[in-house]
Formats: structure tokens, C-alpha cells, sequence
């Protein structure tokens, strides 16, 4: 996986997504996404997002899972804190940079050896 750190800025694509994030948004992502084939990071800022759907949550979840997998980096920031909370458990939140992520136990992942 790529290193987002060690990005430059001309192979990143930044965009904002506005209104609902459902499936019309995540094509319209989809859509301006490929117009950059070759942007190894793509950030999305979702801090005008209004509200956010079941179905366009996780059709933006299989979309980051593609990326990952080609070798490309989907960060999503400014989500607002409401749908974070709704989504807790949607494995979508792997991709939603937080402030506080600074916090977190960098221990809660390691795997116990007995």
C-alpha cells in the first residue's frame, strides 16, 4: 500500500462531495476518479455532506477497497461527526481520517501471541 506521506501533490486528486452521499454521489466520484488514472491518492473532502445513505455507504466502501487494492490511497475527511457515529461498525470508517485518531491505543490492533 502506498504511503500517503510520500505523495506528491501532482499525483493526488483532491474533491468534495455535497448533499447526500448515496449512490448518485459515489458515481459521480467513480466518474471524476477515473478521469485521473494516475493519481496514487485521492482525497475526498466530505465536510458538506448531508446525509448519508446505506447503499451509497457501502458502494463507497467497495470503491476504496478497489482503489486499495490497485495500489491507490482513498482518504475521506470533514465527515461530519454525525454520520461517524452512525457509522461505527461500517468498515467504510477505515478510510475517514479523524483529528483524534492521534489518541488512539496504537496497541488496540495487535493481535494477542497465546
Amino acid at each position: 500500500m502506498t504511503n500517503p506521506e510520500n505523495i506528491s501533490s501532482s499525483s493526488r486528486r483532491e474533491m468534495q462531495m455535497r448533499g447526500p452521499l448515496d449512490t448518485s454521489a459515489v458515481t459521480y466520484l467513480l466518474d471524476r476518479i477515473a478521469e485521473s488514472p494516475d493519481a496514487a491518492q485521492v482525497l475526498v473532502d466530505c465536510s458538506a455532506v448531508s446525509s448519508v445513505d446505506p447503499v451509497g455507504t457501502a458502494r463507497l466502501w467497495v470503491l476504496a477497497r478497489e482503489l486499495e487494492v490497485s495500489g491507490r490511497v482513498l482518504r475521506l475527511i470533514g465527515l461530519p461527526e454525525r454520520f461517524i457515529r452512525r457509522l461505527r461498525l461500517h468498515p467504510v470508517l477505515r478510510f475517514v481520517e479523524q483529528e483524534e485518531s492521534v489518541f488512539a491505543d496504537p496497541f488496540s490492533a495487535a493481535v494477542s501471541s497465546r
